[in-house]
């Protein structure tokens, strides 16, 4: 469980700029203040690529469905990346998608979490203090 969820930093990927923005809000209101957003895989990853390690997210919330890159071929890619602390940023799938094959092809690419939309801020908040180690509160 996180100390405070104020020194957390969150990578939003979704192609829906109306799900970005309501995610940047639900995250604010639990205490997040330091959320990017990508709107699709292909743009994140090339985001990711360009961060030294000290600058990387702690977490990343990640739609499946996306043009240009979806987030199962994102995460393929993030879990291949040579770099250590990049392939294993934690990752919570949030998704419309309930059935079975989805969620099973999802945790392959060793997911962290997974939300089905929609979700409460609660069950966000619950889902993040899950899958973060402790992390000192920022000043």
């Amino acid at each position: 469980m996180v100390a405070s969820l104020s020194a957390v930093d969150v990578l939003i990927v979704d192609d829906e700029a109306f799900v970005r923005k309501t995610l940047t809000q639900m995250l604010r209101l639990v205490g997040v203040r330091r959320v990017t957003e990508a709107n699709n895989g292909r743009h994140a990853l090339s985001e990711l690529l360009g961060l030294t390690d000290q600058l990387l997210p702690n977490l990343i919330l990640c739609d499946l469905e996306m043009d240009l890159m979806g987030g199962l071929d994102f995460l393929q890619r993030l879990r291949n990346q040579e770099n250590e602390a990049l392939a294993s940023i934690p990752v919570i799938i949030s998704t419309a998608h309930t059935d079975a094959q989805t969620v099973r092809e999802a945790s392959k690419h060793q997911i962290d979490g997974y939300l089905v939309k929609p979700f409460t801020s609660g069950k966000l908040q619950g889902r993040i203090e899950a899958v973060l180690p402790i992390l000192p509160e920022r000043s």
